[in-house]
């Protein structure tokens, strides 16, 4: 009994030191750079334009009244921590837009991004309408959800448009700002746990999305529960509202169109935004008469660019002529 407790006490001992060494190994020779907690995240611009936001269910949102330098672009805010200028309430006609760093204009001057392009448009044709863009960079559907109850609702809009991307489903912080953001887990701290939970992470995302991250976050029940939830939420605000929704699905332009491997996921995503009334714009349809480079901020960027902007503002005119 004794010579087994002191077995097991040895074991256990070589087991912690070999763990420690290699703990020291790893942060010395070859950092974990999946899932750092806060103090290992390098600097992109987080506390010049975002702050830790008070209203639940969001870790973070745009600083108010701030005009600035970053993302490589000049960004201005307003009161209301929207980007844009101050919005003009006596309009009659408003449309809320929320989204992620595509909707917010990563690395786009102000006036190129579609909401700004969408309101100039229809004031050009006569029609009294404010568009207010409440898109920020990281942001997933979980996070729009909240941002649209505690900060859209109340400009009671006559249309919501959601700017849907592939990996909205997150429901980690993945993403440096939001991970910036998020109290981090105790596991985080440690780089060989890093490295473990690495491993787990793609060999999930191999099983379960034949080893491509957005086939992933779509065929993870919890991730995809995520988007159902959240179309529904959206659903029943936009109901209580008496505002109709627009659901823009955005095309990944890192593929060329005739082998583009995710028309699957925007039928997917479209036959659930259309089970919820949604009226659905699927930006493939508008994107692909433009080879994908045409459309991308850069050859390393695969964001949006001037024209992909313009593009979705034309067929946000269309559909809400319709």
């Amino acid at each position: 009994m004794i010579r087994s407790l002191k077995n097991i006490l040895i074991l256990s001992a070589t087991l912690l030191i070999t763990l420690g060494i290699i703990e020291l190994l790893l942060r010395r020779f070859m950092p974990i750079d999946y899932r750092p907690p806060p103090s290992e995240l390098p600097n992109v611009a987080r506390d010049i334009i975002y702050q830790p936001s008070d209203i639940p269910g969001l870790d973070y949102e745009l600083v108010p009244n701030i005009g600035t330098q970053a993302h490589g672009v000049w960004v201005k805010t307003n009161s209301y921590g929207m980007r844009g200028d101050e919005p003009d309430p006596p309009h009659d006609h408003r449309i809320v837009v929320l989204g992620d760093s595509f909707t917010f204009g990563f690395g786009i001057p102000q006036q190129e991004v579609f909401p700004v392009v969408l309101e100039e448009e229809l004031k050009y044709q006569g029609q009294d309408y404010t568009v207010l863009n409440l898109a920020v960079p990281g942001y997933a559907i979980k996070d729009e959800v909240a941002t649209l109850e505690h900060k859209g609702l109340s400009w009671k809009p006559e249309t919501i448009v959601v700017g849907y991307v592939l990996n909205d489903p997150e429901v980690e912080p993945i993403q440096q700002i939001p991970s910036y953001f998020r109290e981090p887990s105790w596991w985080q701290h440690s780089h060989v746990l890093r490295l473990m939970a690495r491993a787990k992470k793609r060999i999930e995302i191999l099983s379960k999305g034949g080893g491509d991250y957005y086939q992933y976050l779509h065929s993870d029940r919890r991730s995809w529960e995520s988007v159902v939830e959240g179309f529904e939420d959206i659903k029943d605000m936009a109901d209580q509202s008496h505002a109709r929704v627009i659901l823009l699905i955005f095309p990944d332009l890192w593929h060329n169109w005739d082998t583009y491997p995710y028309l699957d996921l925007h039928e997917r995503v479209s036959a659930l935004g259309q089970d919820r009334d949604f009226v659905v714009v699927d930006l493939f349809d508008h994107f692909s008469v433009y080879p994908p480079a045409d459309l991308r901020l850069s050859e390393t960027d695969g964001h949006p660019n001037e024209l992909a902007h313009t593009l979705v503002a034309r067929a946000l005119i269309e559909t809400l002529a319709e």
